[in-house]
Formats: structure tokens, C-alpha cells, sequence
């Protein structure tokens, strides 16, 4: 029998560290009537000013990235040299890539929110080991331009937490997740199953059934950067028999290509076979 593919669509039918005080991610018109012969004039419509968007991507001078969308901020890439105390929270799971570490932003005006950030905490007699994490509030305040936010406390000190530059060429690093609940975690050139739907389709429960596909295994390979929101790369797909649709006999990769929207939240992904089919469409989580 022909050996046919099917894509995982949906899988139905996966530090930003700032110098913190204390406890923190440390790396790191009007017409003016003069009376007389008055020439009727048209008038002059306000000029509403610009209100920015935090959404996005921000990034420190160490590698940290957050992503930003609505009210909260998630790690969507950490240092490549942490500091100690950061790389003791990343090796006991204490924080995780997609994990939060800004929340209830708020906008208190054209240009400045207020939320809390996420800060590591340690016993002072072990600096360098983490404990946990505490929520510590704060403000932001973006630059006129939109391309840096200052994050201060605002517990009384006020100190700076951290200084961040919106990123232009966005990072495809992080968790990405559709409507049925796959998650996939993309670091680098790979990006590998971190969670499988909780009602998949018949053929995908096949292909776990009979671990064809595992958590951790690859799903998507070779990920390479073509653009500024782009890269090309390979998706894995469930091959099964064409008289046994639903029964799962391996997996194939198929080229494709990504495209991220301009807020760096929404990932599109489209066979490049010459089809250009979608694929599938993910959401950073």
C-alpha cells in the first residue's frame, strides 16, 4: 500500500537577567478671534498622541529576552553566561523558559505601566544559591520612540531594575502552543515536543501510542533564519497507510517555513514543497 504523510496540524485531526536590588535577576488649537474682518478658517483638528504598545520582545546586554503580550512578560530566552545565582534558579527549575517574569501590566498612561517582575530569592548566607522567587512591584517607562523600557521598583526605593531594548530581529526561541494544547519548546536550530494535546486525533494518539513521537522528540529541525520574521526549516509528519488512516506507521520530514507576526506572538508555519499549505499556526505562550 502507498505510504502516505500526514502533518501534526494542531496535533488533533512548546534573562533576561537584570541587576536586581537585594533580591533580583542579577547578571544582571484654538482660533483667536482679534475681532475686525474675520476670514472664515477651517479648523484645526488635536493631535492625539501616540500610545505605544509594550507587546513585543525586550532584551538586556546580556542575551535576556522577555516577550511581552497583554498583561504578562515571559522568559523567552535566558543569558548564554547567567550570573551564579541565576544559574542555580535555571538549574533547579526555579524559573523556565515561558515562565513569567513580568505580570499584571497595566497602563497608567501614554507611556509608562505599572506590574510587578519576578526576582530570585536566596539565603544571605548562601548569595549564590537560589530559594524560590517573589513577585516585587514596579513601573515601567518607555522612551519616546518605543525602543527602551525602564523598569523601576516601587516600593519606596524606586532603583532601576533594569534597562530593556525592544528587539527588532526577533527571536523564534521559546515555548510555542495551539488551540488543542501542544506546546513547543524551540531553542536554537531544534524545537522539540514539551506537551501533547489532551484529546489529540486518532492517528496522532496512534503515533504516542506506539511512540512514534515522545516528548522531547524533535518536531521541528534545522531551523534557520532567512529574514527578519522568517526561517526556514523541517516539520515532523505521521506517515500511515492509505487503507489504515488513523494507524500510524512512522514519520517523515517535510521542509517548510516559519513566519512570525511583527509582535513576535503568532508563528505561521507553511510547506515549502511547492503547495505552501499552513501547516499549522502557534501562539508564544
Amino acid at each position: 500500500m502507498k505510504n502516505l504523510i500526514k502533518v501534526f496540524v494542531a496535533m488533533r485531526n512548546i534573562a533576561i537577567i537584570v541587576v536586581v536590588a537585594v533580591i533580583g535577576f542579577s547578571m544582571a488649537a484654538c482660533d483667536d478671534d482679534s475681532g475686525g474682518n474675520d476670514t472664515p478658517t477651517t479648523p484645526t483638528t488635536p493631535t492625539t498622541p501616540t500610545t505605544y504598545s509594550i507587546d513585543g520582545i525586550w532584551g538586556d546586554n546580556y542575551g535576556m529576552r522577555i516577550t511581552v503580550s497583554g498583561k504578562t512578560g515571559v522568559f523567552s530566552a535566558f543569558p548564554s553566561s547567567p550570573s551564579t545565582l541565576t544559574q542555580s534558579a535555571i538549574d533547579k527549575n526555579i524559573v523556565k523558559l515561558g515562565d513569567q517574569y513580568w505580570q499584571t501590566i497595566t497602563s497608567t498612561g501614554t507611556l509608562t505601566w505599572s506590574g510587578q517582575q519576578k526576582n530570585i530569592q536566596f539565603e544571605t548566607s548562601k548569595p549564590n544559591i537560589a530559594t524560590g522567587t517573589v513577585w516585587r512591584n514596579c513601573t515601567f517607562t518607555m522612551s519616546a520612540d518605543g525602543q527602551t523600557l525602564t523598569v523601576n521598583g516601587s516600593d519606596g526605593a524606586g532603583a532601576t531594575l533594569g534597562t530593556w531594548t525592544r528587539v527588532s530581529t526577533y527571536s523564534i526561541d521559546g515555548i510555542w502552543g495551539d488551540n488543542y494544547g501542544m506546546r513547543i519548546t524551540v531553542s536554537g536550530k531544534t524545537g522539540v515536543f514539551s506537551a501533547f494535546p489532551s484529546s489529540p486525533s486518532t492517528l496522532t494518539q496512534s503515533a504516542i501510542d506506539k511512540k512514534i513521537v515522545k516528548l522531547g522528540d524533535q518536531y521541528w529541525q534545522t531551523i534557520t533564519s532567512t529574514g527578519t520574521l522568517t526561517w526556514s526549516g523541517q516539520q515532523k509528519n505521521i506517515q500511515f497507510e492509505t487503507s489504515k488512516p488513523n494507524v500510524a506507521t512512522g514519520t517523515v520530514w517535510r521542509n517548510c517555513t516559519f513566519t512570525m507576526s511583527a509582535n513576535g506572538q503568532t508563528l505561521t508555519v507553511n510547506g515549502s514543497d511547492g503547495s505552501g499549505a499552513t501547516l499549522g499556526t502557534w501562539t508564544r505562550q
